[in-house]
């Protein structure tokens, strides 16, 4: 028993596609070698995906995220997934948004938020229109640190939406854009803050107003 432990534990250690059905063969049930087998899986997933092959390092993870219970297992899933297909695993985080498990919450916010794939951008701002207006919220937060003009043009839209949420969240991004001069965005701030109908906007706009005065004082 014990060597034949050894032996799984070490075939995770090797970066060969070909050990990932056995040891697959081996996860079923709830046994020291079940378990020693799963973590010898994902660790042949993880190093396979260091070492370039994507590809088989998604088909694992996948495979995974089909059985995965627990919700350190999904998230084991979830960030394979999504670093092994950065571009493709959009739907998969938007989704993950909707879990009703506050950690997935945070983990898919914060893998979109790291997701370099130019293509996020694009694809944000396509699923807003089919989101609940809170999610259309998060989305747009999201998209106050990613580059671009199409980023920039959604979160001046957002300043425009008839729901306090989302407006508000556009203000709040307007904050971090870089690519939008100081007095364009005071203008948004000074034209929303008489239309403002909760307080939590209110503040938002009066620390848009302060934090580009700030800015402008340090400057002379």
């Amino acid at each position: 028993d014990t060597v034949r432990l050894h032996a799984i534990h070490a075939l995770g250690c090797l970066p060969d596609a070909s050990s990932a059905d056995l040891l697959w063969s081996r996860t079923e049930g709830n046994t020291v070698e079940s378990r020693t087998a799963v973590r010898a899986y994902l660790e042949l997933a993880d190093r396979l995906l260091q070492a370039g092959d994507k590809a088989n390092a998604l088909a694992m993870y996948q495979r995974f995220q089909r059985v995965a219970i627990t919700v350190p297992e999904k998230c084991v899933a979830l960030t394979g997934i999504t670093k092994s297909t950065p571009q493709d695993s959009v739907p998969l985080l938007l989704e993950a948004l909707q879990s009703p498990e506050s950690e997935i919450r945070g983990l898919a916010l914060q893998l979109l938020t790291d997701n370099p794939a130019p293509s996020v951008t694009t694809s944000l701002i396509q699923a807003m229109n089919g989101l609940e207006p809170t999610l259309q919220a998060t989305l747009v937060r999201l998209l106050a640190k990613r580059p671009g003009a199409q980023a920039r043009e959604a979160i001046l839209n957002a300043t425009l939406s008839t729901r306090t949420d989302i407006r508000t969240a556009g203000f709040q991004a307007l904050l971090y854009r870089s690519d939008i001069y100081n007095t364009a965005r005071l203008q948004i701030f000074h034209r929303g803050l008489p239309a403002a109908q909760t307080d939590e906007e209110r503040r938002v706009l009066i620390v848009g107003i302060r934090s580009i005065a700030h800015r402008s004082e340090e400057r002379r």
